[in-house]
């Protein structure tokens, strides 16, 4: 885990988002990719915890 501020963060999802989206990919899985990368590197494996609640709760409703 990394502590970043909040504009350095935005900095760098923006940037990874813009880069992957030159590069041809889609523009769900750049976001995708680039919000899991940046999500484990300020919360670690929380991050997966987190979204797997989220699925899980979705696949409830």
């Amino acid at each position: 885990m990394i502590e970043l501020s909040p504009e350095i963060t935005t900095i760098i999802m923006l940037g990874g988002i813009l880069l992957a989206v030159s590069t041809g990919f889609p523009l769900a899985l750049a976001v995708g990719s680039v919000g899991l990368i940046v999500g484990y590197l300020l919360l670690g494996d929380a991050t997966f915890q987190i979204i797997y609640s989220r699925l899980y709760s979705l696949a409830q409703n």
